[in-house]
């Protein structure tokens, strides 16, 4: 089993950046159309530039679901950089596995039952891979949450597919919506199973000198 979290890094900052709380601070660009990871950044403070990357998201055959995740958020990451050399640019992939079985996106009512019916009862892993480039530097880290469903009926299935929640969902299904009946414990980061850990993501901030909990003037 793999642990709870899962950090991969390329050029890691290990130094705390001392940034004076004059200086004018970095904008930050969300690689991403993702309403709900921009919401989880505006919940700790930072509104985020959203810039979706057009990447190939094809699993190739060799990859695991780290790989994969990793490779599609450095990518992400990669391409909007290139615009925006000045910001902070942050891109995040989260898929779903169960054992070595990659969980693709629904896109119709028999591959929905298909995909609830392998969680039903069962536990899966949610991995998300976060990528930042800051001052000419790629950072990387993977997060991971371990999710126990509870078994789920025919007809659940059915209905939850037709309120049209888990459609283009990773896993098929919204953790932070009505899927969450289906939901009998987590390990690990509540917000990586939305889309993005936000303990992990602050961390590195902070490691870039971008203060999220600044000083009050009053």
């Amino acid at each position: 089993m793999l642990s709870k979290f899962i950090v991969r890094s390329v050029c890691y900052t290990t130094t705390r950046i001392t940034v004076p709380e004059s200086s004018v601070l970095p904008s930050v660009v969300l690689a991403s159309a993702s309403p709900q990871r921009k919401a989880l950044l505006l919940q700790i403070g930072i509104e985020a530039q959203c810039v979706p990357a057009d990447i190939d998201e094809s699993i190739l055959d060799v990859e695991s679901a780290q790989m994969y995740v990793q490779r599609l958020a450095r990518e992400k990451c990669q391409v909007v950089a290139q615009s925006y050399p000045d910001a902070i640019v942050i891109a995040a992939d989260t898929t779903i596995s169960i054992g070595e079985k990659i969980i693709a996106k629904a896109e119709n009512l028999e591959q929905g039952q298909e995909i609830l019916s392998l969680l039903s009862g069962k536990q899966h892993s949610v991995l998300t891979s976060v990528a930042f480039f800051y001052c000419g530097a790629l950072h990387e880290l993977v997060s991971e949450t371990l999710v126990d469903f509870r078994q789920i009926s025919a007809d659940e299935m059915v209905a939850y597919w037709n309120s049209g929640e888990p459609q283009g969902k990773a896993g098929c299904y919204a953790i932070q919506g009505m899927g969450a009946i289906f939901i009998e414990r987590i390990r690990g980061s509540y917000s990586n199973v939305v889309g993005l850990p936000l303990t992990e993501v602050a961390g590195q901030l902070t490691l870039f000198g971008y203060p999220l909990l600044r000083r009050s003037s009053v």
